[in-house]
């Protein structure tokens, strides 16, 4: 939303949020991050008719300093602070403006979790639900307004929407909680452009032996192939990929998608840039940003969908080859067959059935949809027809209404019924018929693809063109 767009929209609703009434006026939050970023300081404009009681992410209450409420003239009333929360005095009716500092650096001190607060270097991971005092109770559709200002040398970078200019961040009161990673302070910044998509990469803490242009290209490479794979078009148009260095142990990464789209990428120092192209742990984090966000219970199909689109992904833009894709796949989907006691894949949240299960029931369900299109539809366009028509990472939907919206996208009812008949019930799959009739099986030292299988022709859908 433009200023003049917020102009306008505040002069449509004036009256509107009238004594205890919410309204939809946008909640306005100016942010300075000054030299020293370890103190923060805020204001914001908050409509009249928003909920009394104010607070921030639980466990950074005590690092809010100085919180008052601006008066006429240069008076101001201190809030005092009851437990958890801070309350703006019944006799005042608003609009109200209120200042404040932020100790960012005890925060990290204290929390040291990134996605609350977290020291990297000269640089610290905090979201906005961390540092910005809000009410407490919002309902959907309003919208909060981020302008941020850097001083000195140091910088921004957040996967939080942007608007319409530089400074900007645009989300809804509702994502508050659990909103996409965030860096303030002193760190290395570069900004790479694909597929009509920016995204910012932050580099606080990497490998000696890495450089941070070479990092960032490879970023633009990874990016390249996801935005590639579904047609050309990144899915989402501004996120924000934050690099740290990891002390030892097997590198992963993860993604956030409140308010926009993060991907946290920890990189172990020990990695040399050689070693991090190889790797499929980028590709898979952004691979989530074509799918909208579901319901916890449903954590399956978020990871089981990167999972199993990954390695397409990669051999699509002819990183790796068939054999290795099948060979994988003959490996890992038997982790997500159901164990003993397990329910279905709603009720089960173990990492086999998070990422394996997911995997195979999306396995399953791209054969399906080939099979029954004899090759035309496959499970990439079901899923680009969501992205158009729902969303992507940055927005929350309920998964039935995903899997219908799939499944019109192709033309088949694949995905919505394998869905019920999965959710709640522990269904295994006779994977070696599965590759039997394909045609996949292992030679005496390289996997073997038999053009004479029942179903051959469906395994020469997947291949590239």
């Amino acid at each position: 939303m433009s200023r003049a767009a917020v102009f306008v929209f505040l002069l449509l609703t004036a009256g509107c949020g009238s004594r205890g009434v919410p309204s939809r006026t946008p909640w306005v939050y100016r942010l300075r991050v000054p030299s020293d970023p370890r103190t923060l300081e805020l204001e914001a404009e908050l409509p009249a008719g928003v909920s009394r009681e104010l607070s921030v992410a639980a466990g950074a209450e005590d690092f809010v300093e100085s919180l008052v409420l601006m008066m006429d003239g240069d008076e101001v009333l201190p809030l005092k602070r009851n437990e958890d929360s801070w309350w703006i005095p019944a006799s005042e009716d608003g609009p109200f403006r209120l200042r404040w500092r932020f100790d960012l650096a005890g925060a990290a001190a204290a929390l040291r979790r990134p996605r609350t607060a977290q020291r990297v270097g000269d640089a610290f991971l905090a979201p906005p639900s961390t540092w910005l005092v809000r009410p407490l109770r919002v309902r959907r559709g309003i919208p909060v307004i981020l302008h941020v200002e850097s001083e000195g040398d140091s910088d921004f970078a957040t996967g939080i929407r942007r608007g319409d200019f530089d400074d900007e961040y645009v989300f809804d009161g509702t994502e508050f909680a659990g909103s996409t990673y965030t860096v303030l302070g002193h760190f290395e910044k570069h900004t790479v452009r694909v597929g009509g998509a920016d995204i910012d990469v932050a580099l606080l803490a990497t490998p000696v032996a890495i450089d941070g242009l070479e990092l960032a290209q490879w970023v633009e490479e990874a990016a390249t192939m996801v935005a590639n794979y579904f047609g050309g078009e990144f899915p989402v148009a501004h996120s924000l990929v934050a690099v740290t260095r990891r002390g030892r142990g097997a590198h992963y990464a993860t993604a956030l998608g409140r308010g926009g789209a993060g991907i946290l990428w920890p990189i172990s120092r020990r990695r040399r840039m050689r070693d991090v192209r190889k790797g499929w742990v980028l590709v898979h984090e952004m691979v989530h940003f074509i799918f909208p966000q579901v319901a916890e219970r449903h954590h399956w199909i978020e990871e089981g969908l990167a999972s199993y689109l990954e390695p397409w992904v990669r051999y699509q833009a002819g990183v790796i080859d068939l054999a290795t894709v099948f060979t994988d796949l003959r490996r890992g989907l038997p982790m997500g067959q159901p164990k003993e006691g397990d329910r279905g894949l709603d009720h089960t949240p173990t990492w086999g059935r998070t990422y394996w299960g997911g995997a195979l029931f999306c396995f399953v369900a791209d054969l399906e949809i080939r099979r029954r299109t004899r090759g035309r539809k496959n499970l990439a366009l079901a899923v680009r027809g969501i992205h158009e028509k729902l969303g992507g990472f940055d927005v929350s939907q309920p998964l039935p209404r995903v899997f219908a919206v799939g499944d019109e996208s192709v033309g088949v009812d694949v995905l919505l019924p394998l869905y019920e008949a999965w959710k709640d019930d522990a269904v295994k799959v006779d994977l070696e018929a599965i590759w039997r009739s394909l045609g996949v099986r292992h030679g005496n030292s390289q996997l073997i693809f038999d053009p004479n299988a029942p179903e051959a022709w469906l395994l020469d859908t997947f291949r590239r063109p």
